[in-house]
Protein backbone atom coordinates (compact mmCIF):
# COMPACT_ATOMS: atom_id res chain seq x y z
CA UNK A 1 0.00 0.00 0.00
CA UNK A 2 1.30 3.43 -0.93
CA UNK A 3 0.51 6.18 1.55
CA UNK A 4 0.04 9.82 0.55
CA UNK A 5 3.20 11.90 0.75
CA UNK A 6 2.28 15.56 0.48
CA UNK A 7 4.78 18.27 -0.38
CA UNK A 8 3.35 21.77 -0.78
CA UNK A 9 -0.15 20.27 -1.07
CA UNK A 10 0.82 17.89 -3.91
CA UNK A 11 0.82 14.12 -3.44
CA UNK A 12 4.37 13.05 -4.30
CA UNK A 13 3.93 9.46 -3.09
CA UNK A 14 5.19 7.79 -6.28
CA UNK A 15 8.33 9.96 -6.27
CA UNK A 16 8.86 9.23 -2.56
CA UNK A 17 8.31 5.46 -3.03
CA UNK A 18 10.94 5.43 -5.79
CA UNK A 19 13.50 7.31 -3.68
CA UNK A 20 12.68 5.23 -0.60
CA UNK A 21 13.15 2.01 -2.56
CA UNK A 22 16.52 3.22 -3.86
CA UNK A 23 17.68 4.17 -0.36
CA UNK A 24 16.65 0.83 1.20
CA UNK A 25 18.24 -1.05 -1.70
CA UNK A 26 21.51 0.85 -1.24
CA UNK A 27 21.47 0.21 2.51
CA UNK A 28 20.79 -3.50 2.00
CA UNK A 29 23.71 -3.65 -0.46
CA UNK A 30 25.98 -1.98 2.10
CA UNK A 31 24.90 -4.46 4.77
CA UNK A 32 25.59 -7.42 2.46
CA UNK A 33 28.98 -6.01 1.53
CA UNK A 34 29.86 -5.76 5.22
CA UNK A 35 28.47 -9.26 5.78
CA UNK A 36 30.75 -10.73 3.11
CA UNK A 37 33.76 -8.97 4.61
CA UNK A 38 33.46 -11.48 7.49
CA UNK A 39 33.27 -14.52 5.22
CA UNK A 40 35.87 -17.12 6.12
CA UNK A 41 36.07 -20.10 3.76
CA UNK A 42 37.29 -22.32 6.58
CA UNK A 43 34.40 -21.38 8.83
CA UNK A 44 31.41 -20.64 6.53
CA UNK A 45 29.64 -22.45 3.73
CA UNK A 46 29.87 -20.28 0.60
CA UNK A 47 26.48 -21.42 -0.74
CA UNK A 48 24.50 -20.56 2.38
CA UNK A 49 26.47 -17.59 3.78
CA UNK A 50 24.67 -15.14 1.49
CA UNK A 51 21.18 -16.41 2.41
CA UNK A 52 20.14 -13.42 4.46
CA UNK A 53 16.37 -12.76 4.24
CA UNK A 54 16.63 -9.12 5.30
CA UNK A 55 20.16 -7.72 5.14
CA UNK A 56 19.07 -4.62 7.09
CA UNK A 57 18.69 -6.91 10.15
CA UNK A 58 22.42 -7.65 10.11
CA UNK A 59 22.89 -4.31 11.84
CA UNK A 60 26.50 -3.77 10.86
CA UNK A 61 25.77 -0.66 8.85
CA UNK A 62 22.14 0.41 9.42
CA UNK A 63 21.39 1.98 12.79
CA UNK A 64 19.05 4.65 14.15
CA UNK A 65 20.58 8.07 13.56
CA UNK A 66 19.32 9.25 16.93
CA UNK A 67 19.47 6.41 19.49
CA UNK A 68 21.98 4.14 17.68
CA UNK A 69 19.87 0.94 17.94
CA UNK A 70 20.80 -1.62 15.27
CA UNK A 71 20.53 -5.26 14.28
CA UNK A 72 17.43 -7.37 14.76
CA UNK A 73 15.00 -4.99 16.40
CA UNK A 74 12.77 -5.80 19.39
CA UNK A 75 9.10 -6.51 18.71
CA UNK A 76 7.23 -3.30 17.93
CA UNK A 77 10.33 -1.45 16.76
CA UNK A 78 10.93 -0.98 13.05
CA UNK A 79 12.91 1.22 10.67
CA UNK A 80 11.71 4.47 9.13
CA UNK A 81 13.26 6.85 6.69
CA UNK A 82 12.96 10.12 8.55
CA UNK A 83 13.28 13.76 7.55
CA UNK A 84 15.65 15.58 9.90
CA UNK A 85 13.96 18.86 9.02
CA UNK A 86 10.25 18.06 8.51
CA UNK A 87 8.94 18.39 4.96
CA UNK A 88 5.93 20.21 6.40
CA UNK A 89 8.15 23.21 7.20
CA UNK A 90 11.00 22.58 4.77
CA UNK A 91 9.29 21.24 1.62
CA UNK A 92 12.35 22.08 -0.48
CA UNK A 93 14.21 19.34 1.42
CA UNK A 94 11.56 16.61 1.02
CA UNK A 95 13.69 14.70 -1.50
CA UNK A 96 17.10 15.96 -0.43
CA UNK A 97 19.20 12.95 0.57
CA UNK A 98 21.02 15.09 3.16
CA UNK A 99 17.71 15.48 4.99
CA UNK A 100 16.82 11.78 5.10
CA UNK A 101 18.14 9.44 7.79
CA UNK A 102 17.29 5.99 9.09
CA UNK A 103 15.53 6.17 12.45
CA UNK A 104 13.66 3.68 14.57
CA UNK A 105 9.93 4.31 14.86
CA UNK A 106 10.33 5.32 18.55
CA UNK A 107 12.70 8.18 17.76
CA UNK A 108 10.71 9.15 14.67
CA UNK A 109 7.49 9.35 16.69
CA UNK A 110 9.17 11.27 19.50
CA UNK A 111 10.61 13.81 17.06
CA UNK A 112 7.44 14.08 14.95
CA UNK A 113 7.36 17.45 13.11
CA UNK A 114 9.24 19.32 15.82
CA UNK A 115 12.05 21.70 14.94
CA UNK A 116 14.54 23.48 17.15
CA UNK A 117 14.96 23.13 20.91
CA UNK A 118 11.70 21.21 21.32
CA UNK A 119 13.25 18.13 19.65
CA UNK A 120 15.73 17.79 22.50
CA UNK A 121 19.46 17.32 22.59
CA UNK A 122 19.43 14.08 20.63
CA UNK A 123 18.08 15.49 17.35
CA UNK A 124 18.86 19.21 17.63
CA UNK A 125 22.52 18.91 16.51
CA UNK A 126 21.40 17.16 13.29
CA UNK A 127 18.89 19.91 12.58
CA UNK A 128 21.37 22.69 13.29
CA UNK A 129 24.06 21.20 11.02
CA UNK A 130 21.61 20.60 8.19
CA UNK A 131 20.07 24.07 8.42
CA UNK A 132 23.53 25.61 8.35
CA UNK A 133 24.64 23.45 5.41
CA UNK A 134 21.51 24.34 3.43
CA UNK A 135 21.70 28.01 4.55
CA UNK A 136 18.23 27.86 6.10
CA UNK A 137 16.88 29.43 9.26
CA UNK A 138 16.13 26.85 11.94
CA UNK A 139 12.55 27.36 13.05
CA UNK A 140 11.25 26.79 16.58
CA UNK A 141 8.24 24.49 16.28
CA UNK A 142 7.04 22.33 19.18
Amino acid sequence: MIYPFYVNGIDESSRWEKLKSEIWSDLASCEMYRHWEYYDKDEHDFYTYGNVPNPIDLGEFVRCAYCDINGILPIGIYWNLEHVLPRKYYPQLAFDIDNIVVACNRCNKKKCNKVGKSVGNLVLPYQKRLAKKKQLKLLEIA
